[in-house]
């Protein structure tokens, strides 16, 4: 396996502090970031020079982002700074470093697929594929996992069967599987009361009296999606 200070990451995390813009022992700019990942574990990241002043108008505290092509440098090297996290590396996003924001997605649930279990974190894991359906008669595919699939567990089918309003946030867009992800920092939330779910009320209703036309078009993005899934397999 690649030792970690040899390759780019992706990493999600949200920004829970952000340091001054200032200059550092060697009159670069920086600032340092204090991050918390998926799984509740914090790090610290350090941004240096020209990426210093972009990432400082970018970032904000509180929210969450997805980090791409992110460095990790053993904090033994970096002599110059005294780390507020114990631990052998910190982050160094450089110029090569981009983020994303994560996307909420909303849509009324017209397929439920049945539950698998798929390597995740090194172990085990449940998930399954729904299909939603927005005003536009788009077919968007949401791949829920882990706590989000189990906390739920009665919703899945009554929520098919009467369309119900489906909200998932702060997902990953998976570009490879053509879908979207849920994760640790992800709500489910069926049926909310606000007025993007009221939206949905008349196609709701439409599919209530003529699903087929919907159905159809779920069979046939399914079948599209799992004959790309098999190629990119094979």
């Amino acid at each position: 396996m690649d030792h970690i200070h040899w390759k780019w990451w992706i990493v999600r995390a949200r920004v829970i502090k952000k340091g001054h813009l200032q200059e550092n022992y060697y009159g670069d700019l920086q600032i340092r970031l204090i991050l918390i990942d998926e799984l509740g574990t914090k790090m610290e990241a350090i941004v240096y020079r020209r990426q210093a002043e972009h990432f400082n108008q970018l970032l904000r505290c509180g929210s969450v982002y997805d980090f791409y092509n992110v460095g990790f440098d053993p904090t033994e090297m970096i002599v110059h700074l005294r780390f507020k996290i114990r631990s052998q590396f910190c982050m160094i996003l450089n110029n090569v470093t981009t983020t994303r924001t994560p996307h909420d997605v909303i849509g009324l649930v017209v397929h439920v697929g049945d539950i698998e279990f798929r390597s995740l974190y090194l172990r085990q894991t449940p998930t399954r594929i729904i299909a939603l359906v927005n005003p536009r008669l788009q077919i968007i595919f949401v791949r829920v996992w882990d706590q989000q699939l189990t906390r739920n567990l009665t919703r899945w089918r009554s929520a098919r069967t009467h369309f119900d309003c489906f909200v998932a946030t702060l997902t990953r867009v998976d570009r490879r599987a053509d879908e979207l992800s849920t994760t640790y920092e992800s709500d489910i939330i069926f049926n909310p009361d606000s007025a993007s779910a009221n939206e949905f009320n008349v196609l709701r209703q439409a599919l209530a009296v003529s699903p087929s036309n919907v159905q159809e078009q779920v069979e046939e993005s399914i079948g599209r999606r799992n004959l790309h899934n098999y190629q990119r397999q094979n």
